[in-house]
Order: C-alpha cells, then structure tokens, then sequence
C-alpha cells in the first residue's frame, strides 16, 4: 500500500494514511465511534466525506483529543458548551442510577443476602449435628464388634451364702409372707 491510498486498521504507519473511517479513527484513539463523531461536530476533528462515510486524518485524532478535552473546537464557538451540557446530563444521570440501584440493593438484595447468611449459619449447626451423630454411631459400631469378638463370659462361681432371691427359690426357706405373720403371732403371744 502506498502512503496516499485510502488508510485501513492495517496499515503500518497510521500516521501518513491520509484518511481513516470513523470506525478505525475510533480504534486508534481509543474511544468509541460515538465520540469521533462528536469531535467532528464540535470542530475538535476534521472530516471529509469518503466512501466509507465521513473520514478523517489519523494525523488529526491527538490534537482533537486535547481540543475536546479543552473545550474548544474550530467552526463553533459553543462547543465548549456542549461539552459541559453532555457532562452535567451524565453526571446526573449517573447519580440518578446510582440512587436507583442503591434502592434496588436496600430493598431485594440485602434481605437476600442476610438469608443466605442465616442459611449458612443452619447449616454449618446441622453439619456440625451430622458429625457429631456419625461420631457416635461410629462409637458404638466399634463397641458393638468388640463385644461381639469377645469370648462370652464365664458364670459366677456358686458362693456359700446365698443370696436373697436365692434363699426364696429354696423350698425349705419360709416364704417371706409366712415370716412376717410367724414373728406376728410370736410378738403377741401366740404360738408358731
């Protein structure tokens, strides 16, 4: 490609192209498309009228950024003016947004987000009650298998004294009823 031929985002050496679509001029500068056209009609950037649509030097983008920035164009002596009237609109509106979506947040999102809190918090406890239930079951797993390994026990040797529900399993022993009322009789004078 020559120096002279219609530039594209392609070329080398954006710099001697002689014209650019608003689109690549955008590209190059780094803004959007929007904001090319809006140099262009505050005299910040000059334009011709192109295949493409309106065109522009790639040459004239850094001093149109500082004439914007500046405040000053070339064919209006209010685009100063413009300026400031775009910037007061979107500063209010984005504070207008800005109330709205803190609105938004104080209304649906922060009982939103206190729930899932809560619902953390449940669940933590009830993971914490699982692991404590599987802690036990576990416990008497394990007691169960030792008892079930162990040989069984052996009777109790036979002692010589007997002892009381031994005594009343032997029929010579006087059943306890017969007792009372024997001692009964005894203690008034009867025989017995």
């Amino acid at each position: 490609m020559g120096g002279h031929d219609a530039a594209t985002a392609t070329d080398r050496d954006t710099a001697t192209a002689i014209t650019v679509a608003t689109g690549v001029a955008a590209q190059l500068a780094g803004v959007s498309p929007r904001t090319i056209r809006r140099w262009i009609q505050q005299g910040c950037l000059v334009s011709i009228d192109g295949p493409n649509g309106q065109e522009v030097s790639p040459a004239d983008l850094a001093e149109a950024a500082q004439r914007a920035k500046q405040g000053r164009g070339h064919d209006r002596g209010h685009g100063h003016q413009a300026a400031d009237t775009d910037t007061a609109t979107v500063t209010d509106t984005a504070i207008a947004a800005r109330g709205q979506l803190d609105a938004v947040m104080q209304e649906w999102l922060a009982p939103l987000v206190d729930r899932i809190g809560k619902l953390e918090r449940e669940n933590g406890r009830l993971e914490q009650e699982r692991d404590s239930q599987a802690e036990t079951i576990d416990d008497l797993r394990r007691q169960l298998a030792e008892a079930q390994s162990a040989p069984p026990a052996a009777p109790p040797p036979p002692s010589a004294t007997p002892t009381p529900s031994a005594a009343m399993d032997t029929p010579e022993a006087p059943a306890p009823a017969q007792g009372f009322w024997r001692r009964v009789r005894r203690a008034c004078g009867g025989a017995g």
